[in-house]
């Protein structure tokens, strides 16, 4: 599961602070960084910056896990024809896999 400091490195970085830092940083010291940039983030409280981070960190892990059945249906293809350069394959190329 991803960490802490990995999870809070995308609001972090919208406040301006550097992520080279050579402690990593908590919750706590992360609601102090948005607060000081007075940004829009500065308002969030510790227990909604808590919350987004378990949030993340289990999307990241669904995510990871996650495999896609394999496609059983029809598709329909769309080709844009317009501007098309010469001998680019056309929509007839394409096989069943």
């Amino acid at each position: 599961m991803a960490d802490v400091a990995e999870v809070l490195s995308t609001p972090l970085s919208f406040a301006g602070h550097d992520q080279d830092t050579a402690a990593p940083l908590g919750i706590e010291d992360a609601v102090e960084i948005l607060r000081r940039s007075g940004g829009f983030l500065a308002d969030l409280e510790e227990w909604r910056v808590t919350a987004l981070t378990e949030v993340y960190a289990n999307y990241r892990r669904l995510a990871a896990a996650y495999v896609p059945a394999r496609f059983e249906g029809n598709l329909v293809h769309f080709m844009a024809t317009v501007d098309r350069p010469e001998g680019a394959p056309a929509a007839e190329s394409g096989s069943p896999v």
